[in-house]
């Protein structure tokens, strides 16, 4: 009796996973593939020339290798778990990473960009022109975005759209501003010249203010920083002092329930402090 029930037992383990392993590597794979195409357009969009082998392989070495370290310095099945959480957002985070540093590169070259063009359009140019002297005289990334304007023009695509794909390629409220003036100038005949000085001042007094502002909340931010890493650091140091002390924190489902409030509370205070220390202008 006892051998036929084990028996049944191990059968049905094995339909449930024959069953279940088709549909995981089903969600495995439309997972890795939806990735794999964002990364890739993340990466074209910025510049960045890298084959889909080699993003492939970044996608699948970073939760393995993160897995198999945390399996290593936890030696528990949950240090083998988040590690392969943490492996499979990191790409994520590195390209949120590398589109932020890009685009505030960008937005620190736009008001020595926007002098070429108003200097070039003083000097008799077209506007295409004035843009095609920015081109040739301003660093990556903002030759390379604005060449690629150029590209489409050339190619027969009207300016407005040209201008409208630059806007999604590059997510920048200064950008924004620009682009809507020009436009605004070219539909109603202003006068692109003065259209370009006026959005040089505006963008510099701008950027004085999101100075200033960021000067008078660097207090909170740093509140932030240290409220987030004083309890890892206190916890490190009452480890070193007694390994048992938060024994009674994994071992019991009290602990267990406590300790996770405390990070959930630790989370949705970093959260608030961050948006007490933005200002929106």
């Amino acid at each position: 009796m006892i051998v036929l029930v084990f028996l049944l037992l191990f059968i049905s383990i094995i339909l449930i996973v024959n069953e279940f392993i088709p549909i995981s590597y089903i969600l495995f794979k439309s997972w890795h593939t939806k990735k794999t195409e964002e990364t890739t357009q993340s990466l074209d969009r910025m510049f960045y020339r890298v084959s889909q082998k080699r993003i492939t392989i970044l996608l699948i070495s970073a939760p393995l290798v993160l897995g198999i370290l945390g399996f290593m310095f936890t030696s528990q099945a949950i240090g083998l778990i988040v590690g392969v959480i943490v492996g499979a957002i990191l790409p994520t985070i590195i390209m949120k990473q590398l589109e932020g540093r890009r685009i505030r590169s960008f937005e620190n070259q736009l008001v020595d960009g926007m002098m070429i063009i108003s200097s070039s359009l003083k000097a008799g140019l077209s506007l295409l022109q004035a843009i095609e002297s920015l081109v040739e005289e301003m660093p990556a990334p903002i030759a390379q975005e604005f060449g690629l304007l150029v590209n489409e023009n050339r190619m027969g695509v009207p300016f407005e759209e040209c201008a409208k794909h630059l806007q999604k390629r590059v997510k920048s409220e200064d950008l924004d501003m620009t682009v809507t003036a020009i436009l605004v100038a070219r539909e109603t005949g202003g006068d692109l010249t003065e259209t370009f000085s006026q959005l040089v001042y505006t963008i510099r007094e701008k950027k004085k203010l999101d100075r200033r502002v960021r000067t008078l909340t660097v207090q909170g931010r740093m509140q932030g920083v240290i409220m987030a890493l004083l309890p890892i650091v206190f916890a490190i140091f009452v480890y070193n002092l007694n390994p048992h002390t938060f024994d009674v924190m994994v071992k019991d489902n009290v602990g267990r329930m406590l300790l996770g409030y405390a990070f959930v509370s630790q989370v949705i205070g970093m959260i608030l402090i961050k948006k007490l220390s933005e200002v929106d202008f």
